[in-house]
């Protein structure tokens, strides 16, 4: 039985998929910041969020569009978009930690390349769930802000748990990921998107 699209099933997926989320690059930095012996758990756990939130991300638009949406590869999409995701997550980590005389340095250059590389892959997602060609939405100003929030969620985390504020890491990194996804939201929210969704033989 299909779940019902209504507000509150929308809200509980958004919070299952931020929680998914978040929680596991908050694992992953804290293992990484305590005890980097043990970064494969720290991987395993980054790796393990991010399949999470796409899995709860789909079940939301399997709910509003169609209980059985045309992408007929999506059990295989979906863990390797996750660990091409982990892997600019490491990626930023190890540009911020390329440039240890000049911190400062390191985290502009990696919020730069953290964001464009986080708008290549949502443009790829995105274009995927609707059967478009793959760059139609790098030049989209909603994927670039929400994109953007999400890179900028990683220095701050970094940042605080790096000066021992690990409760407040926590805490950014789930409140700047829920606003990566309540602005994903929006986006879907958009005629246009809409409009390729039914194209791409859902329903509304």
């Amino acid at each position: 039985m299909q779940v019902k699209d209504t507000p509150l099933n929308n809200l509980l997926i958004l919070l299952i998929a931020t929680l998914g989320e978040g929680l596991g690059i908050f694992i992953w930095l804290l293992i990484d910041h305590q005890q980097p012996a043990n970064i494969g758990l720290g991987i395993a756990a980054l790796v393990g969020g991010l399949l999470f939130e796409r899995i709860s991300v789909y079940m939301l638009l399997q709910m509003r569009y169609n209980s059985k949406p045309p992408q007929t590869a999506i059990a295989l999409v979906l863990p390797i978009t996750a660990v091409l995701e982990a892997l600019c997550w490491i990626a930023w980590l190890a540009i911020v930690r390329a440039f240890p005389d000049s911190p400062v340095l390191g985290h502009v250059i990696g919020l730069a390349v953290f964001t464009f590389l986080n708008q290549f892959m949502h443009s790829i997602q995105g274009a995927y769930l609707v059967m478009k060609p793959a760059l139609i939405f790098m030049g989209d100003q909603k994927t670039a802000i929400f994109s953007f929030v999400e890179a900028l969620s990683a220095p701050i985390t970094l940042l605080l748990m790096a000066g021992g504020n690990t409760v407040f890491a926590l805490i950014a990194i789930v409140g700047l990921i829920g606003l990566e996804h309540t602005i994903q939201g929006a986006k879907l929210q958009d005629t246009d998107v809409k409009e390729m969704f039914v194209a791409a033989g859902g329903t509304v």
